[in-house]
């Protein structure tokens, strides 16, 4: 991917055959508890809209949809980084600072979202708690990859 990427836009980069693939998103254990969290936060959106829930409208619910994505896809990116630094191949130190404070950012604002989103009166309130709690528990994790 990384090879046919820079070749699309070509990139003439000299060690680029020395750049091997990382594995994919589900051989990450991490990366599969974060779209664990992801899913959940689906199905609590898809039933509050099938209720026709308020929260649906919040800057909240907004941030939370948003930023639980951008969260699974960038412990992807940090693990891939991760990945390239231990096996050397020259790929990955470039954008895993970066990358570092963009995870940083999600979760603060996912727990701000979830925090605010909890106060509500709404049937999916225990959902946001459990949520919460299992980034929560993931965040010591992601913020160490």
């Amino acid at each position: 991917m990384i090879k046919a990427d820079a070749a699309a836009k070509g990139f003439d980069i000299v060690n680029i055959d020395d750049i091997k693939e990382p594995p994919l998103p589900k051989m990450f254990p991490l990366w599969r508890k974060v779209r664990e969290c992801g899913t959940e936060v689906t199905k609590l959106a898809k039933r509050a809209e099938e209720s026709e829930e308020l929260w649906l409208g919040t800057e909240d619910a907004a941030d939370l949809l948003w930023y639980i994505n951008t969260l699974q896809a960038k412990v992807y990116r940090q693990l891939c980084n991760r990945w390239h630094i231990k096996v050397g191949d020259g790929y990955g130190d470039f954008d895993y600072e970066y990358t570092q404070y963009v995870l940083k950012e999600c979760l603060r604002i996912l727990k701000k979202s979830l925090n605010e989103l909890c106060k509500l009166d709404s049937p999916q309130k225990w959902g946001f708690i459990v949520v919460a709690g299992e980034l929560a528990n993931l965040e010591k994790r992601i913020v160490k990859i």
